[in-house]
């Protein structure tokens, strides 16, 4: 689990850079546009950051500790199991670049959605 996490960091990059070269060729950006934008980065960062994010063997035993009014009583959160919430946004990344790679994402299907107003 551990070993995928630096592969997907540097997929994210390559899919940030090709998704940039993409928005250029299609003239949305302009060629003297840069990629390393403040907002790039920052985004890059948090999602680089989020999926660094896994449980963790060190992590056991360690609790959240948190007070609801309504029932009065102390709720205690697994710090690995907020790690683990963190781990299905890996899954939103990696379906989204699948589907930026797919057949609906072909310059066909942006000029059919262009005629059709999508």
């Amino acid at each position: 689990m551990m070993m995928i996490t630096p592969i997907i960091v540097v997929l994210n990059l390559l899919r940030q850079y090709l998704y940039f070269r993409f928005k250029q060729v299609k003239k949305v950006y302009s060629i003297k546009k840069n990629l390393w934008t403040k907002t790039r980065i920052a985004t890059l960062i948090l999602q680089s950051v989020i999926i660094l994010i896994h449980p963790n063997v060190l992590f056991l035993g360690y609790r959240i500790t948190s007070y609801n009014r309504t029932v009065a009583a102390n709720i205690y959160y697994n710090l690995n199991d907020i790690a683990l919430v963190f781990q299905y946004y890996k899954i939103f990344i990696i379906f989204r670049g699948v589907v930026n790679n797919s057949y609906y994402s072909s310059n066909r299907a942006y000029r059919i959605c262009a005629m059709y107003g999508c």
